[in-house]
């Protein structure tokens, strides 16, 4: 099925297309089962979203939500007025960072998939993928913390200290390693 049914689908739930396209997408449908399939599924659960309840959240969650986006704004700003090669620097930095992440996270991805069969193997593979990611993410904020107060300071000093967070990950992945030996 190609992108575009797809999106007339969702336009003709939204109510968005018109009456020649909304009879383009009903003989569309009329010719391909899957799609119609696809269309029905899609409207039961509009159906069921528009009658759902409407629940507020609380005021204290949209004031946390909309300081935090001051802060991320003011944060942005504070980036943009950085030379343009600290800029880059920062954005390799931050790159680097995801690219370091990444066979931690498809060997977490690898023994969850691996372990599905026995539900208890899964459950401890899961919990300890999880342990690994909450102190890899800690120990980045930690750092992340540290660059932002030096962007402040001294933003040269700021994009060296997050070049170096791919080595801190893996001295922490060593330090991980090292442990399990231990515990064996």
């Amino acid at each position: 099925m190609s992108d575009r049914l797809r999106q007339r689908m969702q336009e003709s739930l939204d109510g968005a297309l018109s009456e020649a396209m909304k009879a383009d997408l009903m003989a569309s449908l009329a010719r391909d089962r899957d799609a119609a399939a696809e269309y029905d599924r899609l409207t039961q659960v509009d159906h069921l979203l528009s009658r759902a309840p409407t629940v507020r959240a609380p005021q204290r969650l949209a004031a946390a939500i909309m300081a935090r986006l001051a802060q991320t704004v003011a944060r942005q700003a504070k980036l943009d007025a950085l030379p343009e090669e600290v800029q880059r620097a920062i954005m390799l930095s931050l790159g680097m960072i995801l690219n370091s992440l990444r066979p931690a996270l498809v060997a977490a991805s690898w023994l969850v998939l691996n372990a599905q069969r026995d539900p208890t193997i899964l459950t401890e593979v899961v919990l300890s993928s999880l342990g690994v990611m909450k102190i890899t993410i800690d120990a980045l904020l930690m750092v992340l913390d540290e660059i932002e107060r030096l962007l402040e300071d001294d933003p040269e000093r700021a994009a060296l200290g997050a070049v170096l967070v791919p080595s801190l990950l893996l001295a922490m992945l060593d330090m991980l390693e090292a442990t399990e030996d231990k515990l064996r």
